[in-house]
């Protein structure tokens, strides 16, 4: 999905359990939205940055072992959220946003996988 916005509808049916009790889960807490009781849901895109122990891990066990491939070349195209701009974004939708709502939290940028795994591995 690209360039789309909090608004943009749920999927009616999905062949995966993750994102379909995800999107469920979000839609009850947000719905438990009370003026006693405020939710909202963060949205965050591929998370990153000091102390990672999911990506930048199993990336590079993969390509010490020659089992990293690209897929499409490493052309696809994704998001990301460095965790510096995470917690700003969770900060400023504690602050500023409205209960009942959620929230996308990127580093407001598209890459493609090659350019964000490349320059991750310098790292």
């Amino acid at each position: 999905m690209r360039e789309i916005n909090e608004s943009y509808p749920y999927a009616l049916h999905s062949p995966f359990l993750y994102p379909a009790t995800k999107a469920e889960a979000e839609r009850r807490v947000l719905a438990a939205n009370a003026p006693d009781f405020e939710t909202i849901s963060i949205r965050p895109r591929l998370v990153w940055g000091p102390g990672d122990q999911t990506i930048l891990p199993v990336v590079k066990q993969m390509v010490a072992k020659g089992r990293f491939l690209w897929m499409d070349g490493g052309r696809a195209q994704t998001s990301t959220a460095h965790i510096a701009n995470l917690v700003h974004g969770v900060e400023l939708a504690l602050t500023k946003g409205s209960g009942g709502q959620a929230y996308f939290v990127t580093d407001d940028e598209v890459t493609t996988f090659r350019e964000f795994l490349t320059a991750l591995l310098k790292t």
